[in-house]
């Protein structure tokens, strides 16, 4: 019970920081190199 709990936090966290960060950089974390490459120096 209490490692479901924690993984819904960090799940929740995880969404919260996608949210947050520009199309590019998560492009980048997602894994699409070629965004990542083109936005990215």
């Amino acid at each position: 019970m209490l490692i479901l709990l924690l993984l819904g936090l960090l799940g929740t966290i995880a969404a919260i920081i996608l949210a947050f960060t520009p199309p590019a950089i998560r492009h980048c974390l997602i894994g699409t190199k070629a965004v990542c490459n083109r936005y990215l120096p």
